[in-house]
This record gives C-alpha cells, structure tokens and sequence, in this order.
C-alpha cells in the first residue's frame, strides 16, 4: 500500500508529509485498521489481558477453549474470552457467573472501574485504560470513532 501511495499520489500531497517515519506509521495503523474491519465481530477474539489486548481471529474451532497468546503467551479461554479458568469446565464457570448474579458482577465492574479510573467509550460502551501517551483514543470496535480520555 505505501508504494501505491508514493506512486499515485500527487507531488502537493507528498510534499505536505511531515516526515516518513509519520508517514509510515500512518499507513500502518491504516491497513491494522481496514484489516480488523474487515474481520466479522462475532469472529474477533481479543486477548483479556488489559496490558495485550491482542486481536485474533476465532476459526470457529468448536471446543477449543485453552489458548495462548502469541503476543504476551499467557493463556486464556477462546469460549469465555477471560484469562484462563483450569479448574473449571466453560458451563461450570459460566454457571459460577451467573451465580454471582448481574447486577452484582455490574456494581463491582463499575466499582473497579471507579478505583481503576477507567472510562467508557462513548460509542460502543466498553470500558478503557490509558495506560501511557497522549488523551487520544480510537474506539477499536467501531472504526473511525475516535475519543478524549478525560483525565481526573
């Protein structure tokens, strides 16, 4: 994609760019983006690891539900999509959430996201972490949403 761009683009747009390394990093999280659009959401995978997150494609491999991260290696189940339960079944933890009942895992959630200082994105409602950087945010389920984390 970046030779088509140097290629086809006119010598205004190109001399406009403020640097190459800019330039390439745009390109890249541009074809991340069309790439994770273009993967159905009920296919998309994401590591529950807040400090990896990494996408991945869900085959449609039935019961398969142990699986490691080939980003930060560390397991979690494909079913659930939580950090890996080994003493129990997918049902029997499942079951062991729905014990707990809702509203009670929502009223911790929105604790730990009080105490954690997370915020939700405005769109698509999933809580989010800064962990580093500037307040700018993309919403990584809904292309082309974009945020400011408000700091407290």
């Amino acid at each position: 994609m970046l030779a088509w761009i140097l290629e086809f683009a006119p010598p205004k747009i190109l001399g406009s760019i403020p640097s190459s390394k800019l330039f390439k990093k745009v390109v890249v999280d541009w074809e991340s983006a069309i790439y994770e659009s273009s993967i159905v959401l009920r296919q998309k995978i994401y590591c529950p690891y807040k400090n990896c997150s990494l996408l991945l494609v869900n085959d449609g491999l039935e019961g398969v539900t142990s699986c490691e991260c080939p980003s930060c290696h560390r397991l979690f189940c494909a079913q659930c999509e939580v950090p890996w339960h080994a003493d129990k079944k997918c049902r029997q933890f499942q079951k062991s959430k729905k014990v707990l009942g809702e509203k009670q895992l929502d009223k911790k959630l929105a604790q730990l996201a009080k105490t954690e200082m997370w915020q939700k994105c405005p769109r698509c409602s999933i809580h989010v972490e800064k962990t580093l950087g500037c307040d700018f945010m993309k919403c990584r389920f809904i292309i082309f949403i974009n945020f400011t984390y408000k700091s407290i």
